[in-house]
């Protein structure tokens, strides 16, 4: 069994987790901008943003760091495949520091967003 070749493709799938996390938070961020409403998927079970005390004070403060972090994370996950490509070799660990980088952004990006639900979406 080729167990690096086995490694090397849950690393990709990996990136592919990430990628599509960075597209979803850009797509939360624009709908919040645009549309004006909040993805349920990016609140807490047990919030409803239609009875939210300050839904528009929450989009203001949360669609531009969802786009940042969707960003960061579209970086995150594509860096090991456009660095190469563009002739910077890269050391062997690089998609799991990347991968780490990503999930501690996330996990900060959470607390954030549970404080900035508390100040503005729970009466």
């Amino acid at each position: 069994m080729n167990e690096t070749g086995m490694f090397e493709k849950a690393d990709s799938f990996l990136d592919y987790v990430i990628i599509g996390a960075g597209v979803y938070l850009i797509y939360g961020g624009l709908l919040m901008k645009l549309a004006g409403r909040i993805p349920k998927s990016l609140i807490s079970r047990n919030i409803d943003p239609e009875n939210a005390t300050d839904k528009d004070a929450y989009i203001s403060n949360m669609y531009l760091p969802c786009i940042v972090l969707g960003l960061i994370m579209i970086l995150c996950g594509t860096s090991t495949w456009i660095l190469p490509a563009l002739g910077i070799m890269l050391p062997e660990k690089t998609t799991m520091v990347t991968s780490l980088i990503a999930m501690t952004i996330v996990i900060l990006f959470g607390i954030f967003s549970m404080n900035m639900q508390k100040k503005y979406l729970v009466k």
